[in-house]
Formats: C-alpha cells, structure tokens, sequence
C-alpha cells in the first residue's frame, strides 16, 4: 500500500472516531504500512498505534492456535508441536501464507480471519464449525481450503463463493451437510477447482455441475465415499454420463 504525506491527505486530523472507521475498513497490513510511513512527529503515528492495539488484539485466537507442521502441512499427530510452532509478529502472522489451524477446538472462526489477506493455504479440519465467517471473502488468494470433521450442514457456507481461485476444497465427514449447490452456475464461482473432498457428508446424489466440472478438468479428483448413494447410483447416473469420473472418484 502507497501511503500518501500527510499534507496531502490529512488522516490524522479526522475526528478519533471517524478515524477508527476509515481504519477499520483497511487491511491491518496495510494500518502497519500506514504508520510506517507516516512521519515521525506525526499525529497518525499514536492514533493508528491505538487502532492496531485493538486489532492484534483480535488476532489473538487465532494465533495462539496456530500450530505449523511442515511434514504433513497439516495439524495431525504426531506432528503437533506447540512448543516447535514457529513465532510470528503481528506483522509476520497477517501476512502467512499457509494457516493450519485444524483439530485446536474451533467452535467459530474468529472474524479476523480476514486479516491474513495473503493466505493461500487455510486448514480448518476436525474442529466444531458450524459455518465461516463473511469477513473470509477477503482472503480472496485461498488456494487450498479444508473443513473436513467439523458440524456444517444445510449445504456449503455461501463466503466460498467470494473465493474463485480455490483448487482443493475438501468439506468431507461434515455428516449433516447433506446438500451441495446445483447448476452450471453454481459451481462457475470456482474455475479453478481441481480436488473436492466430499466423503461422509449424507449425500443423496451428486449435483450435475460438479459431475461436469470434474469431468472437463484434467487431472481432477473427488472423493465421494461413504455418502447415502451406493454403487448402483454412481454407475447408472454417474459413470455412464462422465466414464472419466470412473478414474477420478475415490469410492470406499
């Protein structure tokens, strides 16, 4: 972020409440580049200071959660090391790339998650979620998502739509979920979209959009195992439409 002199664009003489708002709408690696560049004598310098002590604040569920494991890039004993969890500042932790935060208890995902505007790599798995946060549509570079074990139903939490360059999408043994989204344009939101973990969801059927974006994808892979349908399902409507799909379901 390019932050302009404070001559030309005065932020610091905003009223201290107006300038909580307008803070609070910018990334908070961009507040830290901010007060960075504003000079030292300058007013801005305590009144984004104040801003960012409230917003680390924030952060800190999720990064006293935070567990990194390299081998497996995911938090899976025997692999779970708090005492190895590599140390962040604020500033390293909003700018991480990859985010395991999976089976560490989460009943809800703190809204600030959409602080860590750079992640690529977000793991969720085998915790107690219910839904995702709005504020996750800011982490738009999301690659590779998984909220596998957690308590989803009602189908998929509409913020994944907002993140169009997601690869690997995994919701599998969320066991009530029970429904996914239908259509072409329904599954349009995600062109990028190569692995789908959909096991042990209670699914009846599989909708045709995901069928066909699979079956067009090279190199794309889905595992569909342990759902209410069965074999003859999957042959009869699945396999005699989209014979490629034969190679690229894992069927348990």
């Amino acid at each position: 972020m390019d932050c302009p002199p404070d001559d030309i664009f005065p932020l610091a003489d905003l009223p201290v409440d107006l300038f909580d708002l307008v803070l609070g709408q910018v990334p908070l690696a961009d507040t830290f580049a901010l007060q960075t560049a504003a000079s030292p004598r300058s007013p801005l310098r305590s009144l984004t200071a104040a801003n960012l002590s409230a917003r680390i604040a924030v952060l800190r569920p999720l990064h006293s959660a935070w567990v990194d494991s390299p081998l497996e890039h995911r938090n899976t004993p025997p692999y779970r090391s708090w005492s190895d969890r590599a140390a962040a500042s604020p500033t390293d932790f909003v700018a991480l790339r990859r985010l395991v935060l999976g089976g560490v208890g989460l009943v809800r995902l703190p809204d600030s998650i959409g602080e860590c505007g750079d992640l690529e790599v977000l793991y969720l798995d085998d915790n107690d979620l219910t839904t995702l946060p709005a504020s996750l549509r800011r982490c738009t570079g999301l690659r590779l998502l998984d909220v596998g074990g957690n308590r989803l139903t009602g189908g998929l939490p509409p913020v994944l739509t907002a993140l169009p360059h997601l690869a690997v999408l995994s919701v599998s043994f969320n066991a009530h979920l029970r429904t996914l989204p239908d259509g072409d344009d329904a599954w349009a939101a995600w062109p990028c979209l190569r692995r789908v973990g959909v096991g042990g969801c209670g699914l009846t059927s599989l909708p045709d959009g995901l069928l066909r974006l699979l079956d067009a994808a090279e190199r794309a892979a889905a595992n569909v195992s342990e759902n209410a349908f069965g074999q003859r399902y999957l042959e009869a409507h699945v396999f005699a439409r989209f014979p490629s799909l034969r190679w690229k379901f894992t069927i348990i």
